[in-house]
């Protein structure tokens, strides 16, 4: 499915048209710093990762035959070679957006360029050189390798497009992962100055400089220089992290179902730092997929004991076959005026403060200070824990050694670098407190690249009887997607099996 009538309204032109296999149209004429703004809206994914990448992860379960079937779900749990063809919640469905994502952001730097590069357009220069990077950054994490310093000068990239389209059946190549990652830091560091929040009428749709920043703690996180994370952290949370952070204890403690998903994807709080608009069904369905969330996920997870001894407050609603943490609400948008039909789309949050706070500790633990590592797993905790009272559930290097060595069935972690054994309990906390935070949303698949985690889905039969398990390795080559098939066609190499 190709929506990319949807940029018609603002000029007209085929963005990324070689890996969407169209021809090139005649460009408008973008004049004015207005027009650039308003092109700028495209310039972010408008397609939703969480489907495939949650169901790829440790997050989902087979439910048994009787529970809703949808091949795009099967397919992500399967771990599949060949997706589903470009629809909603696919891989190809993101690569065709984030390309599309990628072509808005390089037309608004060559008009803003047309235009001599006046003042007024610096921020919207900025905001186009982090979306840029963003796209990019996306597209590396699930198509190429893990970065790993030691192999990314070889390992396989994606293609860094840099400015507009111009030139038709145009043949690209994939370059390096370190190419990728050293593009998307000169755009990231070069375009972070120039942010000024006072020019969007609502800052959360676009990279503000707390999105930007929050952005910057992702990327050096797993590059594995700590530094930089806590530096760019400090940016977002300031002096009381604890009041920007979604109070999960307190007033969404006894929210309604209702209120609980408008929450979720609420520009004014202050825990949603970018907000995006993405054509999906996961909001409809992913409570009763067939692999989604269980009793079991559910018991090793939202229900499982944590080092603070206390349970956690996010709330699972729904019966054993829809086990759900109220987040996703679906929208509708008309592909007419006087049409019935559309396309569901979902609005979530790209970045929170949890994230950029839990990316702090892991950065402080990682570069030796433990007590502000520490100090950050707590603040989570206060406002994460059921009926919180820092006397009773506060952590620190002993309760958590103590914790995780009591339990005889912990993932084996492998990232690119040496975690000491002693900072290893604190890890494995941090990556507990992720795993709770962001159910629902995919971003566990990027830890489970990450730390080189295994995954194993069982097969279940009629009755629920077992039938067999598939395990994903720490290095199996499905954790990257395959390149899609038209990509392919248009010279760029696809990934080993």
């Amino acid at each position: 499915m190709n929506r990319i009538g949807l940029l018609v309204m603002l000029m007209l032109w085929v963005s990324a048209c070689e890996f969407l296999d169209q021809e090139q149209d005649n460009r408008t004429i973008i004049d004015s710093t207005e027009k650039i703004g308003e092109l700028l809206v495209s310039a972010y994914p408008d397609a939703n990762y969480a489907q495939f990448c949650e169901v790829m992860s440790d997050n989902a379960d087979d439910k048994g035959p009787g529970s809703r079937e949808d091949v795009r779900n099967r397919e992500a749990y399967e771990w599949k070679e060949i997706f589903s063809l470009d629809d909603q919640d696919t891989p190809e469905f993101y690569w065709n957006n984030a390309y599309e994502a990628i072509a808005a952001a390089n037309q608004a730097l060559a008009s803003i360029e047309e235009l001599g590069s006046p003042q007024e357009a610096q921020p919207l220069r900025g905001e186009a050189l982090i979306a840029r990077a963003y796209a990019h950054y996306m597209l590396v994490s699930l198509w190429s390798k893990q970065y790993n310093p030691a192999t990314s000068a070889s390992d396989l990239g994606i293609p860094y497009l840099t400015e507009p389209e111009t030139e038709l059946l145009k043949e690209y190549e994939r370059g390096t992962v370190k190419g990728v990652y050293d593009n998307i830091q000169r755009d990231l560091e070069e375009g972070l100055p120039l942010l000024n929040d006072n020019v969007y009428e609502v800052p959360k749709f676009h990279f503000n400089t707390d999105a930007a920043n929050a952005f910057a703690t992702r990327f050096y996180l797993n590059k594995g220089e700590w530094g930089k994370v806590i530096e760019h952290a400090d940016e977002v949370l300031g002096d009381n992290p604890a009041s920007e952070l979604r109070d999960t204890n307190g007033a969404f403690l006894t929210a309604s179902f209702g209120e609980l998903r408008a929450s979720f994807a609420d520009t004014q709080s202050e825990y949603n730092k970018l907000m995006a608009s993405t054509f999906s069904r996961w909001a409809r369905f992913h409570a009763s997929y067939r692999f989604s969330l269980n009793d079991d996920i559910t018991s090793g997870t939202v229900n499982a004991a944590n080092p603070s001894s206390g349970d956690w407050a996010h709330r699972v609603l729904g019966s054993e076959d829809f086990r759900n943490v109220p987040k996703f609400e679906e929208f509708f948008q008309l592909s007419g005026l006087n049409g019935n039909t559309g396309f569901a789309f979902v609005m979530v949050p790209l970045f929170t403060t949890e994230e950029v706070l839990l990316n702090r500790a892991e950065a402080y633990i990682m570069n030796g200070d433990e007590t502000e590592g520490l100090v950050d797993i707590n603040t989570f905790y206060s406002k994460k824990i059921r009926a919180y009272d820092p006397a009773e559930h506060t952590v620190d290097k002993a309760s958590l050694t103590a914790f995780y060595s009591s339990s005889s069935d912990l993932p084996v972690l492998r990232p690119f670098y040496t975690i000491d054994s002693d900072k290893l309990p604190i890890i494995r906390a941090i990556l507990g407190q992720r795993r709770v935070e962001f159910i629902h949303e995919g971003l566990r698949w990027f830890d489970i690249r990450r730390f080189g985690l295994e995954v194993k889905h069982e097969k279940v039969g009629v009755g629920n009887v077992v039938e067999g398990e598939d395990i994903l390795t720490f290095d199996d080559p499905r954790k990257q997607l395959q390149v899609p098939i038209q990509a392919q066609g248009f010279g760029i190499v696809a990934n080993p099996r």
